[in-house]
């Protein structure tokens, strides 16, 4: 492993100080996370160029995270677990159905591809990677999601569909009768035994 670089370290340091204090004068930050006061107050005034940290009017000298600190964690996917527990059962249905088992969750209006068997299957037409999306309408896997939704969440999905999604989509998602028969029909669908 190569050595870590000590200055980001600390940089990251500072920022974990602030938002666990919600906010700190660069002296409190120096003696809580035992680092000189100028290399400290250096990183501050860096972040505050940035835009991450900012201080307020009558704020005694303190900096504050800024909202663009959440552009940071803007990649982090806490959903990744999600495919790490599953995959060992789909692998395990691939193998006895033989048929390829796929994992998707919603993302907004559509349906993101988070774990697959293709790899297994000699029934797979065409493959399709991680990350791979499919409109929640324009997919089984997203218009079953659609039918088992509580109904307030799904109304609020199929406006966003309806708002946001490209053609056909947002006609479809604006045609509720439709809509609405298709998911009672899926509904009373039985599992096979």
């Amino acid at each position: 492993m190569a050595k870590p670089i000590r200055a980001i370290l600390r940089a990251m340091d500072v920022l974990a100080y602030l938002n666990k204090h919600n906010g700190a004068n660069s002296n409190q930050v120096s003696l809580g996370i035992s680092l000189p006061r100028g290399t400290t107050y250096r990183m501050l005034e860096t972040f505050e160029a940035a835009g991450l940290v900012e201080q307020r009017p009558n704020g005694g000298g303190g900096y504050w995270l800024t909202h663009k600190v959440q552009q940071l964690s803007a990649g982090f996917d806490d959903e990744t677990w999600i495919a790490a527990v599953a995959l060992p059962e789909m692998r395990l249905l691939c193998k006895s159905i033989v048929w390829p088992v796929m994992l998707t969750t919603p993302r907004e209006t559509e349906m993101l591809l988070r774990a697959t068997t293709d790899a297994s299957s000699p029934f797979v037409r065409t493959r399709y990677v991680l990350g791979h999306t499919v409109p929640m309408l324009g997919s089984s896997t997203g218009r079953c999601y659609l039918a088992h939704l509580p109904q307030s969440q799904y109304e609020a999905t199929v406006d966003l569909i309806a708002r946001i999604a490209p053609e056909p989509w947002c006609q479809i998602a604006r045609d509720r009768h439709a809509l609405d028969q298709m998911r009672r029909e899926r509904r009373r669908r039985k599992r096979p035994q």
